[in-house]
């Protein structure tokens, strides 16, 4: 019992001393901000881009014809004169040329000036019209896209992506960065690089390329075609009507489940090769799946 007393004090004096420095820390933090406000009228053919670092984004759309972007930097440190002086080492650029508006945020720094040492957060609030394109590229942050309509372009590295409710033309290449989205409906194309993918609610087309990876699709809609290219990748698809789809698999080093309902046609099933085709009809939603090195998992609802 003794022995037992002598490892528990310990351990619950480091955690108070955790647990009150850190609020102490936390309540001690003075803040500053900068805001930037955009606003413009739509224009034809107008596109939206965002080169964005360390930021959180959230983007919309509405039926209006205006642009609206907010871009917000705030700094804290405890001493509130170095968090001031931090600040101004963000810098915010808005350019327009043509028909393309550009946004940015960034680091500039004098010749022998030390990188800021304050906790920095940017936001951007992108409120656009239905008819409005965009392209968000970010690096170690957030994306959060809801009610969106149109065409809509991400490149994301070290950045997860939640996507509510689209409707367009959509692009999203992720790198380190998972991929949550549902409601979608559109021309879908996503290149995931380690970054898993969960999709619910899913019409039109989807063309996804996987690579170390773990991707599921839920409750299939009206879709046209659904191909994944990937590897060393686990699959999951749900399907409600397994049989309104053709199916084209080809398979290296993969474990396949499939129910009895979908009768595939092996035209090569060996030990690491597996090749099979059912109900290859023109006028049938395709689903391709080539998979190296995986699993494939094929589920029906019941």
């Amino acid at each position: 019992m003794k022995a037992t007393r002598l490892y528990i004090w310990p351990i619950l004096v480091l955690l108070s001393l955790f647990f009150f420095g850190k609020v102490e820390a936390q309540e001690n933090k003075n803040q500053v901000s900068i805001k930037e406000s955009y606003h413009s009228i739509w224009e034809d053919n107008v596109w939206i881009w965002v080169d964005a670092n360390h930021a959180e984004i959230e983007c919309t759309s509405y039926q209006g014809d205006s642009i609206l972007i907010e871009i917000e930097i705030t700094s804290s440190h405890i001493e509130k004169s170095i968090a001031a002086n931090d600040l101004k080492k963000m810098k915010v650029v808005s350019e327009k040329i043509g028909s393309k508006h550009y946004y940015r945020n960034y680091i500039e720094l004098k010749r022998d000036e030390e990188k800021p040492v304050s906790s920095i957060q940017v936001f951007y609030h992108i409120k656009v019209p239905e008819q409005t394109r965009v392209s968000i590229q970010n690096y170690f942050g957030d994306i959060k896209v809801q009610d969106f309509q149109n065409e809509l372009r991400i490149t994301s590295n070290y950045s997860p992506i939640n996507i509510h409710k689209f409707s367009g033309k959509l692009s999203v290449e992720s790198t380190f960065g998972d991929i949550n989205a549902n409601s979608l409906n559109g021309k879908i194309k996503i290149k995931s690089n380690r970054s898993n993918v969960a999709i619910d609610d899913l019409s039109g087309e989807l063309h996804m390329d996987s690579k170390i990876a773990e991707v599921s699709i839920d409750n299939l809609k009206e879709i046209s075609e659904l191909k994944i290219n990937a590897t060393k990748s686990k699959l999951f698809l749900n399907l409600s009507k397994p049989k309104q789809y053709s199916y084209e698999l080809d398979l290296e080093k993969t474990k396949l489940t499939i129910p009895e309902s979908i009768p595939l046609e092996f035209t090569k099933n060996e030990k690491d090769i597996i090749k099979a085709h059912y109900n290859m009809k023109e006028s049938m939603p395709r689903l391709q799946v080539e998979l190296s090195i995986g699993v494939l998992t094929i589920k029906t609802n019941k």
